[in-house]
Parts: structure tokens; C-alpha cells; sequence
């Protein structure tokens, strides 16, 4: 089991995915999840924070109810450093926007011998998902931001996190935010 499953992709919001292929879309979707979530959590985390984390939700190990995971993937009300009171959701939604936005690069095409192709589809007109997706990663990037202003007064909770949060790997989480003219 995943931090988040197929249930954060319903229909009717900003990262809904309609099952038109049914099963199809549905494995092509889980797929997407079991591959990104840890990628992000890796990214966002660092791997032992993000290893622990994730062990914790999925109860891999007999961990006894630990608040700083807790406030890690189901959010908390936290005072950031600058004495301001900040609310930060959880992981949950900021790792759905990251796995909805390499979902649609990988099946917004499709690669045939000749190169890309856009798939046809009957009784539909072609539009482009790209405000979709640079809004996910651009909510993503919000999410990770007030993470990180909760981790910043909790370093001494999260050691590890303290070292990880000057890597480049974890900075692209944070920047830069996306636009329509690509820049």
C-alpha cells in the first residue's frame, strides 16, 4: 500500500482522471503511483526520513503511534519561525499533484516507432492538460514550502532533514513555480 491510492484522483477536481479505458487507466494509474510516490518522498524527505515515513503508514514496521510522522503525512497547525500560526495538510495532497503530473507526461502521448503520437479518441476534441499539470506541481511546490517551514522549527526532530534540505534534489521541490510562457 501507497501513502495515497486511486481515491485522490476522482473525477470532479483539479487532478481528476476519468476512467474512459476502465481498467486500463485504473493499472496504468496505480503503475504511476507505485513508481512516483517513492521518488517523491525520496526527493521531499530524504531517503531515511522518507524509508521511516513510509514504513510507518504502510505498517511494515511495529511502530508505535509516532506524532512526527503523523504530523508529516495527516498535516498540523504549526508557529513558523517568524512567529506567524501556519497550517500544513499533509503529504498526502502534495504527493498526488506529483504523481497527477507525471501521469499526464507519460500518457498525454504515446511513442510509436516514428516518433510521439497524441492519441484519438471518438466524440472528443483535443485540449491541452498542461493548466491542469502546472497547477498540480504548482500546488505541490505551496505544499512543500509550508513543509518545510514546519521542518525548519523542527530540526532537531528530523535530524536528517536538517542535512537533505540543502541538496539540489530537494530544492526542486521548492522552485521554481510553473507558468504558461515556460519560464
Amino acid at each position: 500500500m501507497n501513502i495515497i491510492d486511486e481515491t485522490y484522483f476522482e473525477v470532479d477536481g483539479l487532478i481528476g482522471i476519468e476512467y474512459a479505458n476502465g481498467e486500463e487507466t485504473l493499472l496504468k494509474l496505480e503503475t504511476a503511483i507505485a513508481k512516483y510516490v517513492p521518488i517523491f518522498m525520496k526527493q521531499l524527505l530524504g531517503y531515511e526520513l522518507a524509508r521511516n515515513v513510509m514504513a510507518y503508514d504502510n505498517e511494515i514496521l511495529p511502530i508505535a503511534p509516532n506524532a512526527l510522522f503523523d504530523a508529516i503525512l495527516d498535516g498540523i497547525e504549526f508557529t513558523n519561525q517568524c512567529g506567524v500560526l501556519c497550517e500544513y495538510e499533509g503529504v498526502r495532497k502534495a504527493v498526488a499533484n506529483y504523481v497527477f503530473y507525471y501521469y499526464k507526461v507519460e500518457t498525454v502521448t504515446s511513442s510509436g516507432d516514428f516518433g510521439e503520437k497524441q492519441l484519438k479518441t471518438d466524440n472528443s476534441v483535443n485540449a491541452s492538460s498542461e493548466p491542469r499539470m502546472r497547477e498540480a506541481w504548482n500546488q505541490m511546490l505551496d505544499s512543500n514550502r509550508i513543509l518545510y517551514s514546519y521542518m525548519q522549527t523542527k530540526f532537531s526532530d528530523y535530524p536528517t532533514f536538517e542535512a537533505h534540505s540543502r541538496t539540489d534534489q530537494f530544492i526542486k521541490l521548492l522552485t521554481p513555480k510553473l507558468n504558461r510562457y515556460g519560464f
